[in-house]
């Protein structure tokens, strides 16, 4: 057999039925009519399937069912004000924020202003995405809210969050000049340690070489910044890195050719909160 629901506004004109002892008493207080009162405890007992009040012409009392049912109607009356108060006082709930950036990127400056930046917005919850800089933009709006990236030259949209060199680093092979250039095309083949294609630096570097006639082979293409350093710092290759995403101590490549310098700047996804925005730039900064 289904058991009728209890509805609460029933379990609160019952109530009011028993602290007053009066239909027309307990009608005042709910702003009822008597006969609305009276059908409304009706209804609970069927719903219940026990008699709870016993009507007379002068008062209205109790049955012992009534009373065994009165402290639990207390209790339902008592939970819903809890509910109630604590829906109304919980917290927003959390937001997915997914921010895309290259590793060498992510790992000096992103991650460590993303503790601040989760002790001020607690209603977030960041995803970081590594990858280069394009293929992440590609992702603006779909797969991520933001982009903290690289890009060489002047303007270009987004907001600009600092400007550094490209600096060549690693122990140049012998033979290599090591004066700055102009210099001759030399028969030594520079060993480098690259990023994928796609990324920024890459390309900077690749060009740079080829304008100034300097041979080159690459020895390891890494998605991650740790695997380059390691190689720079083994002697392995040479690389080039923003110098504020420089993360251990490597030696300075002088003598070959000038790099532009490389800005990083955050890109956010279209009707993307600008408080958002300007939260996490300001932590990027404050790195």
């Amino acid at each position: 057999m289904t058991e009728k629901p209890v509805d609460l506004d029933l379990v609160r004109a019952f109530l009011a039925v028993a602290a007053r002892g009066s239909f027309r008493q307990a009608a005042e207080q709910l702003n009822r009519t008597q006969a609305a009162v009276s059908q409304q405890v009706q209804r609970l007992e069927e719903a219940l399937g026990v008699a709870l009040a016993e009507r007379t012409t002068r008062r209205v009392s109790l049955t012992v069912a009534g009373e065994r049912f009165r402290p639990f109607a207390e209790q339902l009356l008592a939970l819903e004000a809890q509910a109630r108060r604590a829906v109304r006082q919980a917290p927003a709930p959390a937001r997915r924020v997914r921010i895309g950036a290259p590793d060498e990127v992510a790992g000096a400056l992103l991650l460590p202003g993303l503790p601040a930046l989760s002790r001020q917005r607690p209603d977030l919850r960041v995803q970081v995405v590594s990858g280069p800089t394009g293929l992440l933009r590609q992702g603006l709006g779909t797969t991520l809210e933001m982009v903290v990236g690289l890009q060489v030259g002047p303007g270009g949209d987004g907001r600009l969050v600092t400007e550094t060199p490209l600096r060549w680093v690693g122990t140049l092979p012998q033979g290599l000049p090591h004066d700055p250039p102009p210099c001759a095309p030399l028969p030594l083949v520079l060993p480098l340690a690259l990023f994928p294609d796609g990324c920024v630096m890459r390309r900077q570097m690749l060009a740079a070489l080829d304008r100034a006639g300097v041979a080159w082979r690459i020895v390891l293409e890494a998605d991650g910044v740790a695997a380059v350093e390691a190689a720079v710092a083994s002697g392995l290759a040479v690389t080039a890195l923003p110098a504020c995403c420089i993360s251990r101590p490597l030696p300075p490549a002088d003598g070959l050719p000038p790099l532009p310098p490389v800005q990083i700047r955050l890109w956010s996804a279209d009707g993307l909160d600008p408080a958002l925005t300007m939260a996490l730039l300001e932590h990027l900064t404050g790195a």
